[in-house]
């Protein structure tokens, strides 16, 4: 596989593009921007040297990606979240300030979503995985999880997204702070997105089962609270880790690894 090769393979794990390259054209400052934000916020899964070179090459045109000129927007929120917000956001480029923030989100959900994909692709490796014992790796539960939480990076009115600086920390704390986040009264519209940000982010980190209490034992609240173990049997957690630890050497080796 030859460096540009490499470079599309990683924008497509970042991206999550719809067939075509969607309005590539118009979307490319803003997705440069937040892949150099992702390369600074992320963590061992991702190679930092390698996200800054694949932003390196999308700002200076190296790589040949051309949208399909009969393609639309319609659809494009549902099945493809993270590339339906970047094409939304570049509508909204006369507040600096907050666009900047609402890219910094982005990148931290585009850092969470590809956890949960590796969690998803590990479980579906296994051959005894049952999806329904399981209703965090669905992929349904992914995508809609994913869809609510790229609306809020979209929709969030500017002054709010302070509760959730500072951004450039780890994707855990941001988590964290909006796990934390107390409304008193019926919540808002805010603050009802920052709900939705808080069960995006602890779905995709594996903070919390759907339905099933499910909690980290190793969380904050964990230690406060008695403590429920992962619902996972010992098999499927360990096949998970080791999933985890050969996609992290594949990006390395592959599209992540510095050309």
């Amino acid at each position: 596989m030859d460096s540009n090769a490499q470079l599309t393979a990683l924008l497509d794990e970042v991206l999550q593009p719809r067939d075509g390259y969607f309005a590539i054209e118009t979307i490319r400052p803003l997705l440069v921007t937040t892949i150099e934000k992702l390369a600074v916020i992320c963590d061992d899964a991702w190679d930092s040297s390698a996200l800054a070179q694949l932003a390196d090459a999308l700002m200076k045109g190296e790589l040949a990606l051309t949208s399909l000129p009969s393609q639309r927007e319609k659809g494009i929120h549902g099945t493809h979240p993270i590339h339906g917000a970047l094409y939304k956001l570049t509508k909204m480029q006369d507040d600096i300030e907050g666009l900047n923030d609402r890219l910094h989100l982005l990148a931290h959900i585009i850092n969470a979503a590809f956890h949960w994909r590796t969690d998803i692709q590990a479980a579906n490796n296994y051959l005894n995985f049952n999806e329904e014992d399981e209703k965090r790796l669905k992929r349904t539960t992914y995508l809609k999880t994913l869809e609510s939480a790229c609306k809020v990076a979209r929709r969030m009115e500017a002054e709010w997204l302070v509760y959730l600086k500072p951004f450039d920390e780890p994707t855990d704390e941001l988590y964290k702070r909006c796990r934390n986040y107390r409304a008193y009264g019926d919540k808002n519209q805010q603050e009802k997105y920052i709900t939705e940000l808080e069960r995006f982010f602890a779905y995709a980190l594996n903070r919390r089962q759907p339905r099933q209490g499910y909690q980290d034992p190793s969380s904050d609240e964990a230690n406060n609270t008695s403590q429920v173990q992962r619902k996972y049997s010992a098999s499927v957690a360990s096949m998970t880790i080791l999933r985890k630890a050969g996609a992290r050497q594949l990006i390395q080796r592959s599209p992540c690894h510095p050309i």
